[in-house]
């Protein structure tokens, strides 16, 4: 509603202002953007920001106020959030290695963080299914899909092929119904889709067509 768009656009200006650099204004706005549609709840929207010395930085509208993670990272930054409101975190070390921690705003502050290792490249597709398990999946250097699960108490699950070979990272959602849905692009920017239940491919990945950006 109007006073929710007013109340966003408050925290947007706050959130620019104490990130500073010009750089992060734009990576702010598009994170903020995604997560005002994604990981939504009562609880207003998240955003957290990577800076140039890989520290993360945690927003939780309508407060401007920062809550940095301990820890430095190389990139593939996604957030998601809890049933309870906690906001799950995963990224990528220097070493292209998956970490995964938890911020509690009940308690301002955040778990330790837990190892997913592995090697993998770009952005991770981050959701919480309806049970309250994270769900990670990530693109490795020979372009092809993989899926993890991650407990918020502090593990995550052995990773799982999903085969394929993409030209861009995975996008992913959750349904009600538990089952999360992957999207993805192909060297010919062709969409493709598939259907995993408990992180397995329910079948197979379905040519969807087109030519893509993205």
């Amino acid at each position: 509603d109007l006073r929710e768009t007013r109340t966003m656009k408050t925290f947007l200006r706050d959130v620019v202002r104490k990130a500073g650099a010009s750089g992060l204004l734009a990576i702010t706005l598009i994170l903020c953007f995604f997560t005002w549609y994604s990981v939504r709840r009562t609880d207003g929207p998240a955003v957290a920001v990577l800076d140039t010395d890989g520290a993360i930085h945690l927003f939780l509208c309508p407060s401007p106020t920062d809550h940095p993670a301990p820890a430095r990272f190389a990139g593939g930054l996604a957030i998601a959030r809890t049933s309870d409101g906690s906001i799950l975190v995963v990224a990528r070390d220097r070493f292209d290695s998956v970490w995964a921690n938890l911020y509690v705003p009940k308690l301002r502050q955040w778990q330790e963080w837990w190892s997913g290792q592995g090697i993998f490249v770009g952005e991770p597709a981050l959701v919480v299914d309806r049970q309250g398990s994270g769900w990670v999946a990530l693109r490795d250097r020979f372009n092809t899909y993989w899926v993890a699960r991650t407990d918020i108490q502090g593990s995550f699950g052995a990773w799982k092929g999903l085969g394929g070979v993409f030209s861009t990272d995975p996008i992913m959602v959750t349904c009600s119904d538990g089952s999360n849905y992957l999207f993805g692009l192909d060297a010919g920017h062709a969409l493709w889709n598939a259907r995993l239940a408990n992180g397995v491919l329910d079948g197979t990945w379905v040519l969807r067509g087109g030519v893509l950006e993205g």
